[in-house]
């Protein structure tokens, strides 16, 4: 066999090769993108993430639930993720975040604070399934439903 016809396998392979590689690395991105859109929870399964008012100030929103998917803005003016529209809850009063299998809550300078499980955040504290997050006088339970991925039609604003 020649030279020039055993570098031309060589290419052959070297490009089969490549191509496999792209293949898996473009899989693995796009199975990390489907579990992030779809609010994986923290074992990996499909889950439908919400915060649920439990206390409320003066809005009359206890038991209103907000869809979570990856981040949100908590606050009482209009353009927030999820609007709270209660007196003691700041116009940008908090963010939160997904984060390594986690969310994180941060208090964008609020004039009342935020607190999770009675903790107040100075610059950003992990909430997990269960906790209580609090905006000025507003409580919101982090709920975690096992099961199939919630449809982004369905919910409130978030």
């Amino acid at each position: 066999m020649s030279f020039d016809i055993l570098l031309f396998l060589l290419r052959i392979a070297f490009l089969a090769l490549l191509y496999v590689f792209l293949f898996a690395v473009v899989r693995l991105a796009w199975a990390g993108l489907r579990r992030a859109g779809e609010g994986a929870d923290l074992d990996g399964k499909a889950a439908r993430v919400r915060l649920r008012v439990v206390s409320d100030g003066q809005d009359g929103l206890v038991g209103a639930r907000f869809e979570l998917w990856s981040s949100a803005t908590l606050g009482r003016a209009e353009d927030n993720t999820i609007v709270l529209a209660d007196p003691s809850v700041s116009a940008h009063h908090a963010a939160i975040r997904r984060e390594r299998g986690c969310w994180m809550v941060q208090d964008l300078n609020s004039t009342n604070g935020t607190a999770v499980n009675g903790s107040w955040v100075a610059d950003a504290l992990p909430a997990y399934r269960g906790d209580v997050i609090r905006l000025g006088e507003v409580q919101l339970r982090l709920e975690v439903e096992e099961g199939p991925a919630a449809s982004r039609d369905s919910g409130a604003k978030a």
